[in-house]
This record gives structure tokens, sequence and C-alpha cells, in this order.
């Protein structure tokens, strides 16, 4: 089949287009598709010029290499000589299996060829007779310019097949020089790691259960000197939340490829006669206008999802960092009456809530309100809270269980372990086996019933241990089948309670990926409210989600995770630019300080608009120790951008901040927000035209930009600009 041009022929070539991306597959010998060119639109090709396109992009043949060349399939196979991380890895009991070769093609009534699609889809389907197994291969290219991947595996022999690994890979052109990973821990997630594309192989396992908080939310590889704003690049995304494994080969012959895959434990994945498994998705984002181009086309893939979020992002306040373990009516009470007074929207009841838990020692499974600190149930502050004009949220964790706690007392054979093997407590807790029925339907039937009592619209729900020794009541590894059993319950409660939102926590930002984006609104990005710190972690983990999808909050003045102290002014800056919330005890506050809050909740409401619909800007800033990040409608009407001073600059006088991404042939009126007009400097003035407004064409906001004041560390000035 060939699918060129604006038409679908019979032929060797498939050639998808959508979004400014073209992706060429060879498609002219049997088996799974062959990708040529993933990357710059190739614009409109007959098939003569896709069958010339694809012999000018095919090598010769080296010395001491096999006599003739065969491009790689999106499965590598090892029997046709090829390179790239393997595609099928398993065996039979027997020893047999371990080698694939598809090349039988298989026809069905949608599919007779063996081979379908159209200009933005391609399937094909092709078995191995001596292996017993039939592969299908998806490749589906979006409006967004986001390529989506899927791979199958299914057994159709009559014996068992032991499955290690299935791992879709992708090449990339030898213009691509670096990579950038992310990595980080606890508390400081999605740190860049940029390193030079070697020869050999680069890989990055996970066996913790989860995505973990050095997960490469989006394993991107890009052309020498690729910035924000400007350089080739390409990002794989894997849409998991267990374990996993990200590679980069290159090959002495200069071929380059890169996969993202789980990682499947030993003995884990059994196929049954005419079972199938499916490999986790990847999202996979070409760029030519740097990494904001890679985030420009994750952020509208998801946007143009049915249950992304749409309605405006609650002003949410978080109660952890303002009470901890300290729960009663009255502390709550009173913490939701100054929330109101200030402007937030959501009031989040966080861990303490529940059946003997005053500590993180305790109480986790037991489900059901502790009356002891609460004796009206959830009632009273859920009455309270809906009074005072708010939503209802609550935390809960649950996947884990604490040893002290009537759910592991009843029935410890629910905790996932290795028979008569208790792993290591993490935070003093051990993981529940949901892929055990009884315990699944115990916790779903916990959480269905608090959703049915209480007016609850939001869950935040956390992960705070990762998996260890992870084995069922049989010995059975079970990682994949506990990731599996989390999406189910996800989807079962989502089907019962539409209406309730979730977020995404694993202490912190340790499940931040696209797996759980399928079943949650809102990612916690890191258990810091430090803004030092978070000003990183979010404009990072803005990769790949949109500002909407990410929870900030203004902590308090000292950072509860690292003792840093830092100006009201300053946090409030770093958690506007998200999924806007507080943690911190209001109660407390002076007058001032809760005056300040009110106004920031007046400006964030005045454009969270703007800012969870529009185009993220992220300029290369020639001084690294100033964050810029903006946003731009998509009508390039009006923009708010963000700099932050994150530490002492090396010059004098700080670079002109250079506005990104606004129309050249409009005038703006540029101000700075009010709340934002008097940073503490080291300066003895402010340039003359401070703090605006001034007249100035997006042409030559671009390309001379605006001078500011000398920020001291940790300041931040926001600026907003609107169409004239």
């Amino acid at each position: 089949m060939t699918l060129t041009g604006s038409k679908a022929h019979a032929g060797p070539v498939a050639h998808l287009r959508a979004g400014g991306v073209s992706l060429l597959a060879d498609l002219s010998a049997p088996g799974l598709p062959k990708v040529v060119h993933w990357g710059a639109d190739l614009g409109e090709l007959t098939e003569p010029q896709a069958d010339a396109l694809i012999r000018a992009a095919t090598p010769g043949v080296p010395h001491a290499g096999f006599d003739t060349f065969e491009r790689p399939s999106v499965l590598s196979e090892r029997l046709r000589g090829q390179a790239g991380p393997l595609g099928v890895s398993g065996r039979r009991g027997d020893g047999t299996g371990w080698s694939v070769h598809f090349t039988e093609q298989v026809g069905s009534a949608e599919m007779p060829a063996g081979v379908a699609g159209d200009l933005g889809h391609l399937a094909a389907v092709a078995e191995d007779p001596a292996s017993g197994l039939r592969a299908r291969s998806e490749l589906v290219l979006h409006d967004s310019g986001i390529l989506e991947v899927v791979t199958s595996l299914t057994n159709i022999s009559d014996t068992v097949y032991q499955l290690d690994g299935l791992t879709p890979a992708l090449p990339v052109p030898a213009t691509a020089q670096a990579l950038l990973s992310l990595s980080g821990h606890w508390a400081y997630e999605r740190i860049p790691e940029l390193l030079p594309i070697s020869f050999g192989v680069w890989q990055r396992d996970s066996t913790e259960g989860r995505s973990g908080h050095d997960f490469p939310i989006a394993l991107t590889v890009c052309e020498k000197g690729c910035g924000w704003r400007h350089g080739e690049a390409w990002a794989l995304s894997l849409c998991w939340s267990g374990n996993h494994r990200h590679t980069v080969e290159r090959r002495p012959d200069r071929t380059t490829w890169v996969s993202a895959a789980e990682l499947i434990l030993p003995g884990e994945i059994d196929l049954e006669p005419g079972e199938t498994y499916t490999a986790p998705r990847v999202l996979a984002a070409w760029s030519d206008r740097g990494l904001d181009g890679i985030s420009q086309r994750y952020h509208s893939h998801l946007r143009a999802r049915d249950g992304h979020p749409r309605s405006p992002r609650p002003l949410t306040l978080n109660s952890w960092e303002a009470v901890y373990f300290d729960i009663d009516e009255r502390r709550l009470e009173g913490l939701a009456e100054r929330a109101a007074e200030v402007g937030v929207e959501r009031f989040v009841v966080d861990d303490g809530w529940f059946h003997l838990r005053t500590s993180d020692r305790r109480g986790l499974g037991d489900w059901w309100v502790d009356t002891d600190r609460l004796p009206s149930g959830l009632s009273q502050i859920a009455g309270r809270v809906g009074d005072l004009g708010m939503e209802l949220g609550l935390w809960v964790e649950p996947e884990m269980v604490n040893l002290d706690s009537d759910l592991a007392k009843a029935h410890p054979d629910w905790i996932l372990q290795m028979p008569g093997r208790l792993p290591r407590e993490g935070r003093h807790q051990q993981v529940l086996d949901l892929t055990n029925d009884e315990a699944f339907e115990y916790i779903f039937s916990k959480l269905n019933g608090l959703l049915g009592q209480y007016p609850i619209s939001y869950l935040k729900w956390d992960h705070n241990r990762p998996l260890s020794d992870a084995g069922d009541r049989y010995a059975r590894p079970a990682a994949h089948r506990q990731t599996l059993a989390l999406y189910r319950l996800l989807a079962a409660l989502r089907e019962k309670h539409p209406q309730v939102e979730i977020e995404s926590c694993a202490s912190g930002g340790g499940r931040v990926d696209l797996g759980m984006a399928q079943f949650c609104e809102r990612f916690w990005a890191s258990d810091t409210n430090d803004p030092l710190d978070r000003q990183q972690v979010q404009r990072w983990t803005s990769l790949v989600l949109p500002l909407e999808m990410i929870g900030s909050h203004v902590g308090a003045p000292r950072a509860h995770v690292t003792g840093r102290h830092a100006d009201l002014s300053f946090r409030a800056a770093t958690a506007l630019f998200a999924h806007a919330g507080i943690e911190w005890d209001l109660t407390k506050l002076t007058s001032e300080d809760l005056d300040f809050l009110r106004r920031w909740a007046d400006l964030y409401k005045a454009r969270r608009a703007l800012l969870h619909s529009g185009t993220l800007i992220r300029s290369d800033h020639p001084d690294p120790r100033v964050v810029v990040q903006g946003v731009v409608a998509t009508d390039q009407s009006e923009a708010l951008y963000c700099y932050a001073q994150v530490g002492t600059s090396r010059t004098s006088q700080p670079a002109p901040l250079r506005l990104d991404g606004l129309s050249p042939a409009r005038a703006y009126r540029l101000k700075v927000e009010d709340l934002f007009a008097f940073p503490r400097t080291v300066a003895r003035s402010a340039p003359p035209w401070w703090p605006g407004p001034v007249e100035i064409t997006g042409k030559a906001a671009r390309a001379v930009g605006v001078t500011l004041p000398i920020l001291a560390p940790a300041q931040a000035v926001v600026v907003h600009l609107a169409s004239i």
C-alpha cells in the first residue's frame, strides 16, 4: 500500500502527514513497516517521488557486513541483521522461539493485505510461523504532529511463550548529537542531563514499580546547540506508570535508535495460546523549533483529548504543610474560613483524616473517618467548605498499607510480597496487592463509599513507597499486573464518579507520566514548595505537561523541605505559572500577607484562561541564573511573562528581557503586574520606563527587549502585554 499525497493506492510506500510532520515508511518487503524518515514535512509526494526518496536514503554495503542492506522495522529482528534495540525478546519452555522473523503479512476483513491505513494512520500485522508469534504495529500521526506508536504481540502457537520484552524503536538522523534526559530525586525532580551521543548504548532502567522521581518524562535527542527556541529535536514519552526502560543506541554505521518500553521482569508475562500483550503506547514528538516546539506538540495533543480539564482550574488550598497530622474540626474550619477570605476555590484535607492516622506509621488501609478527631465524620467540614463557596478535596493513598492498621492485621496476605518474605518497609508502609481481587474490591468499595457519602470533588492520590520484591501470593512477579490494576481501579472510580478530579502524587513528583494522564487532571510536581527549586522542577515538567496540569503552591516563608527563606512575591510568581494553590497556615498570617494573597488570587483568576490555553514560551536567556518563561495567547492578542532571578548574576547589569512568541506586526501595551512592581533590587534606581505602561511592537520586543531592574536573588517580576 502506498499512502502519498492526498490519496491512498497500492504500492510499497506509506507517507503519513499531519501537523507539519512527515513519516515515510518502506512497505516493499513483507513484515512490519520500516521507518525511513520521521521529522520535517516532506510535502506532497507522488509514488515515484516517494520510491525515489527511499532509494536515495538507502546506503551501500560496507566490508565485513551483510551482502545486502535491509532497513530495520519498528520491531528490530536479529535474523535480518538489523541494529537497534531487540524488538521481541522471549522464548518457549523448551528454549525455542527466541528468534523471530515476521515475514507473512496477515489479512483480515479490515486489512485484506495485512496492511491498512490512511494519510495519518498505518497499521500492519505480520506473523512468524516458526516462533508462533504474530506482531501488530500501528503508527498514528495526530493533528498535533505527535506520532503515536502502538505494538502488540500475540501467541499463535499451542504452547506458552515467555515474553521478556516488546520494544518498538524509531530511527533518528545522524544530526542528533546530544541526549537530553531528566533525572532527579525526592523534592528535586526532572533535572536535565545533557550528554553527547556516543557509539554504543545509553540506557535508563527503573524497577521501582512506578515511573519514579528520575523518570525521563520525554527522552529527547537533539542536534548540537539545540535550545528552547531553536534547533531540531526528537522526543519519546512513554504512557506507562510502572517499570520502564529508555534507550538510545548509536551503531558504528551511524544509525541511531531511540526507544521507550515497559521493563518486564523475568517470568512476569507468560503468553498463553491466543493471548496478546500490548506494549505501552509511545507518544513521539519532532520539532525544528527547539524544545518549545516539542512542548507545544505535547500540550496541543493533551489539550485535544476528550477528558482534558476545560473548566477554570480552581485555586486550591492543601492542608498538609498548614496542619500536617494535627487535624480536628475546629482547626480545619478555621483554615477553611481564612482560605475563603483570600479567594480559594478548592479546600483539600490532606493526610490525617482517617482511622488511627496520627502519624505516618499507622492507619493506611483503614479508609473511614477517624471520629475521635472528626466526630461528625466529614459532614461538618464538608458543609462548612460548601457554605464558604469552595469544593472539598481529600487525600488518599489506596495502594499502600501500614502494618499497624485494621486492614493489615485482618489480611496480612493482601500485602504485595513473596510468600513468607515481607519486603523492607518504606515510609513505614507496605504495598497492597491490587492483583488480589478481594483486596481490589475492598479498596474500591471504601473509596466508592466515601465519594458517594460526601460531596468530594477531588482526590489527591498519593503513592509514597516504591515497589520492592513485588511478588503475589503465588510467588509470581506482579509489578506489571499491579500497574494494570491501578489503571482499572482509577477507571472504575471515574466511571462511578465522573465529577471527581484526581491529582497524581507519589512522594511529590514520583509518578508524573502520560499513563497517569489518562485518569488525572493534575500532577503534584514535587513535594517541595521552595520556589528556587520549583522554578526548575516546573520548567522541565512542562516539557510534556501543560501548565493547567501542574500543581504548584505558595508555601510558608521558610520552605519546609529545604529550610530556605523566600519573599512572598517570589513564591507567588512561581506558583502563578501552573495550576496554582496555597499550602500554608493562613490562620497565622499578617494582614499584609493576607491582602497580598487576595490580590494574587484575583490575578490568578484573571490570567488563568491565558495561562491554561496559550502557547508556552521559554526563552534561552544568556544569564544561567535567570529563568524566563511566558504564555502567549493562541491569537497573540496578549501574553504574560515571568523573569525569575534564581542566583546572583556575574554581570552588573541584566541582559534585556527579550519577549519571544509575540506577533511581530502588532503593537502591545506592556506593564508590570502591580503585585510584582517592587521587587528587592541591588541597584540605586529602576529603568526609566519601569513599571510601565509602555508601548512596544512584537518585533521590537523580540529583537531589542526591555531592560529590568537589577534583581536580588530569589526575586521575580511578571509583565503583561495586551495588543493595542
